[in-house]
């Protein structure tokens, strides 16, 4: 190969290594990066498979809209939709209606109660809709 004018013999071997060189560490970056974004993928997948094995029951015929959210008490009756005092056996027995029955009440008319700081949780009563003031 003819060498032109003012270039030494290894510049564009030196030029080619240096830019091997660089691609390979541009290649090792995105690597890394792509190996954080792998991870951080598989860990929303693996949420959203928790979250899904929690409320989806395929076997049951259960979906996500299958029933409503009756969770508190200002959207629907929540709880009252049983324990409403209407719900009465053959015998005469009502369903009672003491929150207590099936629900151990840990935090009452707190604005930001400590237990659901040592659960893990940062939603507060007002995260709730409002539903205790």
């Amino acid at each position: 190969m003819p060498k032109e004018k003012g270039e030494h013999p290894d510049e564009k071997g030196t030029e080619i290594l240096r830019q091997l060189r660089e691609d390979s560490v541009t290649k090792k970056h995105l690597d890394q990066q792509k190996l954080r974004a792998s991870a951080a993928l598989q860990r929303a997948i693996d949420a959203v498979q928790t979250i899904y094995s929690g409320n989806i029951f395929p076997a049951m015929k259960v979906t996500w809209g299958t029933y409503p959210n009756n969770i508190g008490h200002m959207d629907t009756p929540g709880c009252f939709r049983c324990h409403d005092g209407n719900h009465v056996s053959s015998d005469g027995r009502k369903i009672n209606d003491d929150c207590g029955t099936c629900h151990d009440l840990l935090a009452t008319e707190e604005r930001d109660p400590k237990i659901l700081k040592d659960l893990g949780t940062s939603l507060s009563i007002a995260g709730w809709g409002g539903a205790l003031k």
